[in-house]
């Protein structure tokens, strides 16, 4: 059974790497490829394959995507340019980041739990039953490929006697994973593989995950029934309504000595576009949002293509070669192509400041955002108080180490007023804001030579949790 067994895995192995004898086939190459087939023979050789080279669509952004490592290194010390460091400095970076767990049993078996729910929460996604991150998937990849659709080629995992990896085709997706049809079907029948044993044959686009959340979103509204028009009249009963007379008064009929009702007809309202009103806001407000919105994004496709063309600039002066003239036409056409979205962002900008005293008027009961200059300085006030009161323990003779020591204190203090507030903030960007121009006003108050310590010791992590409460705390409209 087993000589049966290592025959026919002999055969699909060669199979999967069989190459045709041509003209062009070098010698040399023929050679390493049957070293690599001899290779692949064995056991270990092949899984040590699988591990090193076999990634799912999905798993291939959770895995080959930046690591713990490489990210807690950006956030705690983004000024480190280099890769080749002394031992001293070393220990400083594994001091900062904290020892690391020991590879333990249980170790593996939560880093595998991970892995797990990560694959559920994405098929989740997938499946359009998400619409908003919670807190506890934050460490999802920013980016996620399309699911992959019937007729694409792909390579499959199987196990048992003719484990292997081989290449085949999508037939039908199911929820436990694809039905799979192989290339070799004297040797496989059509098998199901679950979605983390099957690796596509080309490379899937990628798209941001905020791409998903909103399309289950829109997807989610247009299959809800209409139930807030269920009881709306229809347009004609409201024009039939509006025709009809009503009853301003009584008369007194001299014949029949009977009352009867005095009718007058309702005079009809002409309504324009401009005061038409969809959700208690201005239709012609919410059209010169959107137009707005549709501008940012053009600007920003724009400012990206301008970015490339000043980098390829950049290469050509160096190499001190001329510009050439369709670059410089291009690069004209981008540059006038700027000019004219800005203009037109500035006419949108001038009339949608029509509309601010109802946006105004729309927000709720004032807030502290509404008056972050009132909340720095009570802030500012409190932390003077409490030096004044811890200055009979410690001594602190210079007065601009005061004023900073002071500054330091306000700007806690506005960060746990804020996080107390929390709940009757509109807007997390709007707390945000705040303390960040406070941040800036501090530092700018701070010597020139003293701005790299204070971006490594303060402002980094200060960033590091607005960055956090952007992606957990959702952002509310007004």
């Amino acid at each position: 059974m087993e000589s049966h067994t290592d025959e026919s895995q002999d055969a699909v192995e060669e199979e999967n790497l069989e190459v045709e004898d041509k003209g062009d086939t070098s010698s040399e190459m023929q050679e390493n490829v049957n070293r690599l087939k001899n290779v692949l023979k064995l056991s270990k050789a092949r899984r040590f394959a699988y591990c090193e080279f076999f990634y799912s669509p999905v798993d291939a952004q959770i895995f080959c995507s930046e690591n713990e490592f490489l990210s807690l290194v950006k956030e705690n010390l983004p000024n480190l340019r280099t890769k080749k460091l002394r031992k001293s400095e070393w220990r400083v970076i594994r001091r900062l980041i904290g020892k690391p767990r020991r590879l333990s049993v249980n170790f593996l078996k939560e880093e595998r739990r991970t892995l797990e729910e990560k694959r559920a929460k994405i098929q989740n996604i997938y499946r359009g039953e998400v619409t908003q991150i919670d807190p506890d998937s934050v460490d999802l990849p920013s980016k996620l490929p399309r699911p992959l659709m019937v007729g694409t080629k792909v390579f499959a995992k199987l196990s048992g006697q003719k484990d292997g990896v081989y290449a085949g085709t999508i037939d039908a997706t199911q929820d436990d994973g694809y039905r799979v049809v192989f290339e070799k079907e004297n040797l496989f029948p059509t098998t199901v593989v679950t979605e983390d044993q099957v690796m596509s044959a080309v490379p899937q686009e990628l798209l941001s995950l905020s791409y998903f959340l909103s399309t289950n979103k829109a997807n989610l509204k247009s299959q809800l029934p209409p139930s807030n028009n269920v009881f709306l009249p229809s347009q004609a009963l409201v024009e039939r309504m509006q025709q009809q007379s009503v009853i301003t008064g009584y008369t007194i009929d001299p014949q029949s000595n009977m009352s009867l009702p005095v009718y007058n007809t309702v005079p009809q309202k002409k309504t324009s576009v401009r005061d038409d009103k969809v959700g208690n806001f201005p239709v012609r407000m919410l059209v010169i949002i959107v137009k707005m919105c549709k501008l940012l994004e053009h600007k920003r496709s724009t400012i990206k293509l301008l970015r490339s063309l000043n980098d390829e600039a950049i290469k050509l002066s160096r190499y001190g070669t001329q510009f050439p003239k369709p670059f410089v036409t291009a690069f004209a056409e981008v540059v006038v192509d700027l000019e004219s979205i800005n203009k037109m962002l500035r006419v949108y900008a001038e009339a949608l400041n029509e509309y601010r005293s109802n946006l105004l008027n729309q927000r709720s009961r004032p807030v502290v955002t509404d008056r972050p200059e009132v909340l720095r300085r009570t802030c500012h006030n409190h932390a003077n108080q409490i030096l004044k009161h811890c200055s009979s323990v410690i001594q602190v003779r210079d007065e601009k180490a005061k004023e900073v020591i002071a500054m330091l204190s306000s700007l806690l203090l506005q960060i746990r007023f804020l996080g107390q507030h929390a709940i009757s903030s509109r807007s997390c960007a709007e707390e945000i804001t705040i303390l960040t121009d406070s941040l800036k006003e501090l530092k700018d108050s701070l010597p020139s030579d003293c701005h790299a310590a204070f971006q490594d010791g303060v402002e980094v992590h200060l960033k590091q949790i607005f960055n956090t409460l952007l992606k957990v705390r959702p952002q509310n409209g007004m």
